[in-house]
């Protein structure tokens, strides 16, 4: 289930604003598009209709295409899949992954992403 690009419209207008600045602050240091290329129909794996998998399939996409190091063969045949869905398997490595995560470094306070729950607050401004 795919959906047009004017249904993300709204998304991409603010982007392509930022991106203009950027481009027009860094004249010079590269050839950069004038606009972002939003690609819609991008070959990726795509969950099933009625399942509520699609937080996996993205957290799976991510983890292949952000690799630590070499992608492995079954990263690779994954990314390769076009429209096919994920098997059960493969959405529990994922959702056991995403758990693992969570629980060492959110959860644990020796973890890299710990919160302790407070808001920070800068000191009010003296100027």
């Amino acid at each position: 289930m795919r959906n047009p690009k004017s249904a993300i419209q709204h998304i991409i207008d603010p982007l392509n604003r930022v991106w203009k600045k950027f481009v027009k602050n860094n004249k010079g240091r590269g050839q950069w598009r004038p606009e972002l290329n939003v690609n819609m129909d991008y070959p990726c794996a795509r969950q099933q209709q009625g399942t509520d998998w699609c937080g996996y399939y993205i957290c799976d996409y991510l983890h292949i295409m952000t690799p630590c190091g070499k992608a492995t063969d079954e990263e690779t045949r994954m990314s390769q899949m076009g429209d096919e869905c994920y098997s059960t398997d493969r959405i529990n490595a994922v959702c056991e992954q995403l758990a693992g995560f969570i629980l060492n470094e959110i959860l644990d306070p020796r973890g890299e992403f710990y919160h302790d729950g407070h808001i920070y607050r800068g000191l009010p401004s003296t100027s």
